[in-house]
C-alpha cells in the first residue's frame, strides 16, 4: 500500500513520512517480537519462526522480495490423523536443525550489533544532551554574571554623574555667591567712598565756617579797639 501511495504521489517523499516511520517502528518491532520466539525452544519445535531483515525495507525503491514464511499446513480429508505419540514429561522438545543455522546465527550477532550500536548512541546522545546542557546553564550563568556587572557599574556611573553634578551645582551656587558677596563689597566701598567725600566736604565747610567766624569776630574786636581810643565828641 505504500508503495503504490508513493508511486502515485510521485517523489513527495515527505507527504508519506508519518507512515513510513510508523512503518519503520512497527518492523523493528516485529524483529525483536521474531528473536524472542526464536529463543522459545517450545514454540521453535512446534513452528518455524519467520526471518526478517534487520532492515526496513525502502518503499521508495521498488519491489522488494517479502520474507519467508513458514509454510501453511495442509487439511488432509481423505487419511486420517494418526494419534500423536505421548510426548516424555522430563525432556525438552527437540528443537528444528535447520532453525540455528549459520546464516540466521550471522543475523543474529548483526542484530545484536546493530542493538549494541544503537544503545551506545543512545547513551552517547544522552551525554551530549547533558553536556549540551550543562554548558548552556553555564553561558546562561556567564550571561547573569556580566549583566549584573553591567548593571552595578551602570548604577555606580550615575552616581558618580549625579554626584559631579551636585558639585557642580554648588560649585555654580558658591560662585554666585561668592559674586554677589563681590557686588555687594564694591556697592559697600562706593558707599563708604562716598561717605568720606561727604565727611570731608562737611570738614572742610566747617573749617570754613569757623574760619569766617574768626575772622568776623576778629573784626569786631578790631573796631571796638578802634572805638574805644577815640574821644567821645568824634564818635558824635
Amino acid at each position: 500500500m505504500l508503495r503504490a501511495l508513493a508511486a502515485l504521489i510521485g517523489g513527495a517523499e515527505d507527504v508519506l513520512e508519518p507512515l513510513v516511520q510508523r512503518f519503520n517502528q512497527q518492523h523493528r518491532l516485529l524483529v525483536n517480537f521474531y528473536y524472542e520466539c526464536s529463543n522459545l525452544r517450545y514454540l521453535t519445535s512446534l513452528i518455524s519462526v519467520p526471518r526478517l531483515p534487520q532492515s526496513p525495507p525502502n518503499i521508495f525503491e521498488g519491489e522488494e522480495q517479502a520474507p519467508s514464511l513458514p509454510p501453511r499446513p495442509r487439511e488432509e480429508t481423505s487419511t486420517p490423523t494418526p494419534t500423536p505419540a505421548p510426548r516424555p514429561t522430563e525432556r525438552d522438545p527437540e528443537p528444528i536443525s535447520d532453525f540455528w543455522s549459520n546464516e540466521q546465527a550471522q543475523e543474529q550477532r548483526e542484530f545484536e550489533e546493530t542493538q549494541r550500536q544503537l544503545q551506545a548512541q543512545r547513551e552517547a546522545e544522552m551525554q551530549r544532551q547533558q553536556m549540551l546542557a550543562m554548558q548552556q546553564q553555564r553561558e546562561f550563568e556567564q550571561q547573569q554574571r556580566m549583566q549584573a556587572e553591567q548593571q552595578r557599574l551602570a548604577q555606580e556611573q550615575l552616581l558618580r554623574d549625579q554626584y559631579a553634578r551636585q558639585a557642580q551645582g554648588r560649585l555654580a551656587e558658591l560662585e554666585r555667591e561668592i559674586l554677589n558677596m563681590r557686588g555687594q563689597y564694591d556697592k559697600d566701598q562706593l558707599l563708604l567712598e562716598q561717605y568720606d567725600r561727604r565727611v570731608k566736604a562737611l570738614e572742610t565747610e566747617l573749617q570754613q565756617m569757623n574760619d569766617n567766624f574768626a575772622q568776623q569776630n576778629e573784626a569786631k574786636d578790631d573796631m571796638l579797639r578802634s572805638l574805644q581810643g577815640r574821644p567821645l565828641g568824634e564818635l558824635c
